[in-house]
């Protein structure tokens, strides 16, 4: 049995919240917090960690500059999904980490880590076709185009 968002209004209504929510909250707790932690931590006092050495390992270029560019990222992202503020173009940024990650994992033989990463990369995909629905910071500041009235 499919269900049909638009014969329905309260599922049309609804569309991707719960999951740009959820997904907002649950990336800014498991991942955003810790690597937002870690970007002031180097940015203040020089400090280096494995996620730099991470990154170094996979030979992406200045990776101490990537790493707190990618923390940088995946912070405002999670934020930008709970809230739902620009919420596409943080999506499309956040498209290459999440293959950076899955890159990674894949080299570590972590396929806990592939998965979250796969997942990560098809809900910011979802957003970004999407956009943030009818909850979010966007619908109220940036609004939705006005249908033209017909004569």
């Amino acid at each position: 049995m499919s269900v049909d968002s638009s014969q329905s209004p309260t599922l049309s209504a609804i569309g991707t919240s719960p999951l740009r929510i959820g997904a907002g909250i649950t990336l800014l707790y498991i991942h955003a917090w810790n690597q937002a932690i870690f970007a002031w931590q180097y940015i203040r006092h020089q400090q280096t960690t494995d996620f730099i050495e991470t990154i170094r390992s996979i030979g992406l270029p200045m990776p101490n500059i990537t790493a707190v560019v990618i923390a940088i990222v995946t912070t405002l992202t999670a934020i930008g999904w709970i809230f739902g503020f620009y919420s596409r173009l943080l999506s499309l940024l956040f498209l290459p980490i999440t293959l950076g990650a899955l890159l990674v994992a894949n080299r570590a033989d972590q396929g806990f880590a592939a998965e979250s990463a796969l997942l990560y990369f098809f809900i910011a995909l979802t957003i970004l076709i999407n956009g943030s629905g009818w909850l979010s910071l966007d619908a109220i500041f940036i609004g939705r185009p006005r249908k033209k009235r017909r004569r």
